[in-house]
């Protein structure tokens, strides 16, 4: 391979900090979602169950939110991000995609 192509494919760190954040970040949402519909889908759970099924659901949000805060940040700082991922309808061009 050319040295231009190694240098165009190797990935920083936060390249794969931010993949990684939001894949983690993805699992937790969808486990927290789970766990939402479970505390209120008024199953009949005995009592420590539904506490704990409660604490797990508060617990597993908080750090779905900072998983999800790592991901922006990671994504932000990242040098291959470029500025329109901040903001989409940046770089909107109505023609330029096929119908």
């Amino acid at each position: 391979m050319t040295p231009v192509l190694l240098a165009a494919s190797s990935a920083s760190p936060l390249w794969y900090a931010s993949r990684a954040t939001g894949v983690v970040s993805l699992v937790l949402l969808t486990a927290v979602l789970v766990l939402g519909i479970a505390t209120t889908a008024r199953l009949d759970l005995g009592s420590p169950t539904k506490f704990i099924l409660h604490g797990l659901h508060r617990n597993l949000s908080l750090l779905a939110v900072v998983f999800l805060a790592l991901h922006v940040l990671s994504a932000a700082l990242d040098p291959s991000t470029s500025a329109s991922a901040c903001c989409p309808a940046s770089c909107w061009r109505p023609w330029s995609s096929p119908l």
